[in-house]
């Protein structure tokens, strides 16, 4: 999805023309399924249009990438490689504020969650048996990103059971070992406009719950950000983890996009608590940038293709005249990155296999130049 930028750590290798570069490893995204989608509606171009452009580049781009990014041998058969890396778990603790609010907002660059008032991206959220607690996602940054609550992480993307009343009958699975007792009752109430779902009505797909809530997210930014501005709760999500519950931990996530879940940690738990099956991967979040990337607003390792530019790219020039800015540098980057992984070896037996290793550094090209102009050109003539 778009972004699980800081899953995907599969890697594909393909022959290159000539032999002045070393063998290449691109980490390429991985998709995850869903029981539903839902197509989102056309949005005009406006002030944050190129987001929208770049979110929708990288998820046409993880899709590629997760049916396709392979190599090819010599007779044109495909087969998937993939690398381990060894990233950051991150678990930063997070309290509510005294209205026992937890105020949400999204790392673009990150593409995670933050909480307002607390240190880092996708923070432990630490709550008690028996308070109602409040998910806020007043700041615009939520667009696109509703929240979910998931005994597992990403819930429906991995198709592991969510907070739901009734709750799901996998729960009792054994892998799944979830159920927080009989008749607890334990979901997200969804809000919009300061009107909250009850239990009596849960999710009843016509003024209330996910099935309303989501669709209001993929409405056109400009209208979200007015409704946010006009009614500062327009958009939250209630929960309560009551006295009798067996849950000791889950997740918040985003129902649009994997890789974005969080774990929310119950500090007083029963003494009968329900231990995690599967606890969060310790890969999951991945490495963290390098500065040169955090510097460009891009991911996938541009980094080294502007430190060893010569040795990936050597006697090349892609902007004339450069300036020698952090904007010229990560264009520079970025351009020698597409230039080098280009450069495949041709496969007669499968045409296929030569689109499929050129269009998807292509792909990934456009977007990591989207991203670099969505931080480094907001004073530019246009960006407006």
């Amino acid at each position: 999805g778009i972004d699980n930028l800081k899953k995907r750590r599969g890697y594909y290798q393909s022959q290159e023309v000539g032999a002045a570069a070393p063998a290449r490893s691109v980490p390429a995204p991985q998709a995850k399924k869903r029981k539903k989608t839902r197509a989102a509606p056309r949005t005009r171009m406006s002030t944050t249009a190129m987001r929208t452009i770049a979110s929708a580049m990288v998820m046409w781009a993880a899709f590629l990438a997760t049916g396709a990014l392979a190599q090819a041998g010599d007779n044109g058969t495909v087969v998937e490689e993939k690398t381990k890396t060894e990233p950051e778990l991150l678990s930063q603790k997070c309290q509510p504020n005294e209205n026992n609010e937890f105020v949400f907002k999204v790392n673009l660059w990150e593409y995670q969650y933050e909480v307002e008032g607390c240190e880092g991206v996708a923070p432990t959220l630490e709550i008690k048996r028996g308070v109602e607690y409040t998910l806020t996602q007043k700041d615009p940054t939520n667009w696109f990103h509703p929240l979910g609550l998931a005994y597992y992480p990403d819930g429906a993307h991995d198709d592991v059971p969510e907070l739901e009343e009734p709750t799901p009958a996998e729960c009792d699975e054994d892998q799944f070992k979830c159920n927080p007792g009989e008749g607890v009752k334990q979901a997200p109430l969804y809000c919009i406009g300061g009107e909250c779902e009850t239990y009596e009505d849960w999710n009843n797909g016509t003024v209330s719950g996910l099935d309303v809530y989501e669709p209001a997210f993929q409405i056109p930014e400009d209208q979200w950000e007015e409704a946010v501005s006009d009614a500062p709760a327009s958009y939250s999500v209630k929960i309560t983890i009551p006295e009798d519950s067996k849950t000791k931990e889950f997740y918040y996530f985003c129902h649009i996009h994997s890789g974005m879940s969080g774990l929310m940690v119950v500090t007083d738990p029963a003494e009968d608590a329900n231990e995690l099956v599967t606890p969060l991967a310790s890969d999951y979040y991945g490495a963290p940038p390098e500065a040169f990337d955090v510097q460009c607003g891009t991911y996938d390792n541009v980094t080294t293709f502007n430190v060893d530019k010569d040795t990936y790219c050597p006697g090349m020039t892609f902007l004339c005249d450069p300036t020698g800015t952090p904007f010229s540098q990560c264009m520079e980057a970025i351009d020698c990155k597409m230039n080098y992984e280009m450069r495949v070896k041709e496969k007669e037996t499968n045409k296929l296999a030569v689109f499929m290793e050129q269009m998807i550094p292509h792909h990934w090209n456009a977007i990591l130049m989207s991203r670099i102009a969505l931080k480094h050109s907001m004073d530019s003539e246009g960006f407006d």
